[in-house]
């Protein structure tokens, strides 16, 4: 499985980290990711979305950095893409 980079800066401590998606991804993501998945890449809990599924997490101080800002929002690393399940 190929995963994709992008910075972006930590909606909560501000500092630069990589974020990642993959094929197949969609926001709120339930499916697993394959094997190679980055440690930052986590099952974890999104108070916006109410919901688990796989998100990205600073790589600095763990908080999960949300799919609807990395996929919605236009300076998002990944705006317009995982869009799938809407």
């Amino acid at each position: 499985m190929s995963y994709e980079a992008a910075k972006t800066n930590c909606l909560k401590c501000g500092r630069e980290t990589v974020v990642y998606t993959w094929p197949n991804h969609s926001k709120f993501c339930q499916t697993s990711p394959e094997e190679g998945r980055p440690s930052t890449v986590r099952w974890m809990r999104s108070s916006t979305a109410g919901t688990r599924h796989w998100a990205n997490s600073c790589q600095h101080c763990g908080v999960i950095q949300g799919d609807f800002y990395l996929y919605s929002v236009p300076d998002g690393p990944f705006f317009g893409r995982g869009d799938e399940d809407e």
